[in-house]
């Protein structure tokens, strides 16, 4: 059974779609033949370039229904804007946008500031396509507070649902579900195509937060998405301007009318991974498929598409115990902030002792900026570049010896015939040359 029904106003583009798959079946045939009918030697060569058109065909087969389904998802929730929450469609668009950076010396030239290392400012932009024009809610945070892994987005998700209220900020059940939520991403498996994100439609669906939950990803190479364009709308102040501090660059990113800045706070990253293992297996081939959904129908299992179209594959992903249980009370209690990263002490050291002088005294309220390295790390820094030295040294050293031994084994190789051929030359430079 397909699950994701198609609209009658993309009949056009799904009987094209269509038409493309009986073009590859007809092909599939042809060269089956070939292959009874033809020596292997004539046939192979040829059946594996053919091979590679297939392939091909079928990437922009699945690249274009991904783009018509994720269209689709965001008209209806356009559509349903203002029905009850229970009659809703939610779509939701998700992305990194490309790292901000502080000190940001934008209004000058860099100087000597182009060979130092700043510090990076991360930006995970959701847009709701239930807006017109679209609106970006950008979540901000600096390197020393998070990376950007699965815990991050699903934290961030989570949030966000907060945000729109669908899910209660003390993380209570909610009294009446949506009918179904999208999260649209692009392909990137260490963000976004991961088990923490992956295992959150399970988490919506028995927690009651949605009726039907589902992971959305665009074909590799077609990810253009709602919030590309609105990280370009974004960052317009940002790449015209002197920025010191945290601060700063939400006030800078926040100028634009449809740009709504989050700052993210410590304790907004939560333990998503673990709390999951604990009541869900992992999702298995994840990468070759592009649609993820759970239902309340069936919550204990996750349903995985290759493409919109497809037949679904049932994988149960809540463990025995918890099948015919409400899990989520439980699970949600376990969900615990995240420990801060914190700043690699040679990141550290560079900004106060070479950013530091480059900032005004009032704007320097970044905590490594503001506040001196312990000698400690001071120490431990100078050790390890010690090190790295003495091991470059030896890298280089060894690369040496062994382009030396080689050279010398070249010598022994060919060193016997070297004389034959030295004999050679000499005759012919001393043979008179016919005018």
């Amino acid at each position: 059974m397909v699950r994701i029904q198609k609209e009658s106003s993309g009949a056009g583009a799904v009987s094209d779609a269509n038409n493309i798959a009986t073009v590859i079946v007809l092909k599939y045939m042809f060269l089956v033949s070939l292959y009874v009918l033809l020596p292997s030697e004539t046939a192979t060569p040829w059946l594996s370039q053919e091979a590679l058109v297939l392939q091909a065909a079928k990437h922009v087969k699945m690249a274009k229904l991904q783009r018509l389904l994720f269209n689709r998802k965001k008209d209806e929730a356009f559509e349903d804007r203002d029905k009850a929450k229970e009659e809703r469609v939610f779509t939701f668009v998700a992305d990194y946008s490309q790292n901000m950076y502080l000190p940001n010396f934008a209004e000058a030239q860099p100087g000597e500031t182009y060979y130092y290392s700043p510090l990076n400012a991360y930006c995970f932009g959701v847009v709701d396509a239930s807006t017109r024009p679209s609106k970006l809610s950008a979540h901000i945070y600096l390197e020393d507070l998070g990376k950007k892994g699965g815990d991050n987005v699903a934290s961030l998700l989570w949030k966000q649902l907060q945000l729109n209220r669908l899910v209660p900020t003390d993380n209570s059940k909610p009294s009446i579900p949506a009918k179904e939520i999208n999260f649209v991403f692009d392909n990137c498996g260490g963000q976004n195509k991961n088990r923490m994100v992956l295992r959150l439609p399970n988490l919506m669906v028995k927690r009651g937060i949605c009726k039907t939950a589902r992971c959305i990803f665009l074909v590799r190479g077609h990810t253009k998405n709602d919030c590309d364009r609105l990280f370009n709308l974004m960052k317009q102040d940002y790449r015209i301007s002197n920025i010191y501090n945290l601060e700063e660059l939400i006030g800078a990113v926040g100028k634009h009318p449809d740009v709504s800045p989050e700052t993210v706070l410590e304790g907004d990253f939560c333990n998503f991974d673990s709390m999951e293992d604990k009541y869900m297996a992992k999702p298995l081939k994840v990468q070759e498929n592009h649609i993820f959904e759970a239902t309340t129908e069936d919550p204990n299992a996750l349903y995985l598409y290759e493409y919109d179209g497809e037949a679904p594959k049932k994988q149960v992903l809540v463990r025995p115990p918890y099948r015919d249980i409400d899990w989520t009370d439980e699970a949600l209690s376990l969900l615990s902030a995240k420990q801060r990263v914190g700043l690699q002490e040679i990141k550290w050291i560079e900004l106060y002792d070479k950013w530091r002088p480059l900032i005004p005294v009032e704007r320097q309220t970044f905590h490594y900026i503001r506040n001196p390295p312990t000698l400690d790390s001071r120490n431990k820094v100078k050790l390890h570049t010690k090190e790295s030295k003495k091991q470059r040294k030896e890298r280089s050293r060894t690369e040496e010896q062994a382009a030396k031994a080689e050279e010398q084994e070249e010598q022994q190789q060919f060193g016997g015939i070297q004389p034959a051929v030295e004999a050679v030359e000499k005759e012919v430079a001393n043979t008179p040359q016919k005018i």
